[in-house]
C-alpha cells in the first residue's frame, strides 16, 4: 500500500482503532496520478507513492470517516473479507503513523 523504504509498523498497527478518526498531517500535501495518490511530507522532505487500495484508504481518510466506517466502504468496494481488511489496514495505518503522515 505504501512505497517508500519504510518498514513495518510497530505498535501502532497493532493498537485497536475501531471508532478512531485519524486525519492527515497538516504537513502532508496529496497529488493524484494515474489514479493513485502520492504524499509529500513538507516537514520531512519525504515523498510516498501509494498503491491502488493505499490511495483509497487515503482519500477515505480525507473524508474524515472513522476507521470501522473506512473498513465498511473498503469491504463494499473492494468485496474482501472484512478480516483481511481490518488487518491491512491497520497496517497501513499504523505505518503512516509511525512516518508522521496521519495523527488521530
Amino acid at each position: 500500500m505504501l512505497a517508500s523504504g519504510v518498514g513495518e509498523a510497530s505498535a501502532a498497527a497493532a493498537m485497536e482503532v475501531d471508532g478512531t478518526t485519524y486525519r492527515p498531517s497538516r504537513d502532508v500535501v496529496t497529488a493524484r496520478r494515474d489514479g493513485r495518490c502520492v504524499l509529500l511530507d513538507l516537514a520531512r522532505t519525504r515523498y510516498w507513492g501509494l498503491d491502488e487500495t493505499g490511495s483509497r484508504i487515503w482519500e477515505l481518510l480525507l473524508e474524515g470517516l472513522p476507521f470501522d466506517r473506512l473498513i465498511d466502504r473498503m469491504v463494499d468496494e473492494y468485496g474482501e473479507e472484512r478480516i483481511r481488511m481490518e488487518t491491512d489496514a491497520r497496517r497501513f495505518i499504523g505505518t503512516l503513523l509511525d512516518s508522521g503522515l496521519v495523527r488521530s
